[in-house]
């Protein structure tokens, strides 16, 4: 299996939580090199009341120093788009060893990393919790959901 198809894997876990647990519209933005691999959407026809954009990553290992999941520039580059959109920036982190059952934890990033600095602002995250105070309306002849 190649890293793609891996990283497919996780990234498609990841978006039936939020579908079938939070009910959000989700969209995986394959192959991307950009800073969200999903982007879910939550509201009703027209109005869009909740957005997340989540960076997925399966760490079989994390730095011993830090235990930091990301790197600086990721990190910065998901807050940064997640702020300018008013979205909810969220890493989700599938982790354990190669071979054994992966356990899920989410982080909602709480703001910019310092580089170099051993803080990385983050608070837990679950499903489903209203963080963002994104309140879209989009044309009636052009919803996304």
């Amino acid at each position: 299996m190649t890293h793609y198809q891996t990283g497919g894997h996780w990234e498609q876990a990841v978006k039936t939580l939020f579908e079938d647990q939070g009910g959000y519209e989700v969209w995986q933005a394959r192959g991307s090199r950009g800073p969200a691999d999903l982007i879910a959407l939550k509201g009703t026809p027209g109005l869009v009341t909740e957005a997340v954009l989540i960076q997925v990553k399966r760490i079989t290992r994390q730095n011993p120093t830090t235990g930091v999941l990301i790197g600086h520039n990721e990190w910065n580059a998901l807050y940064a788009l997640a702020t300018e959109l008013h979205a909810t920036p969220v890493l989700a982190a599938w982790t354990g060893l190669r071979n054994q059952k992966a356990e899920l934890t989410m982080q909602q990033l709480d703001g910019f990393h310092v580089a170099h600095a051993g803080y990385w602002p983050a608070v837990p995250y679950t499903i489903d919790q209203i963080t963002s105070p994104l309140i879209t309306t989009i044309a009636p002849e052009r919803s996304y959901l």
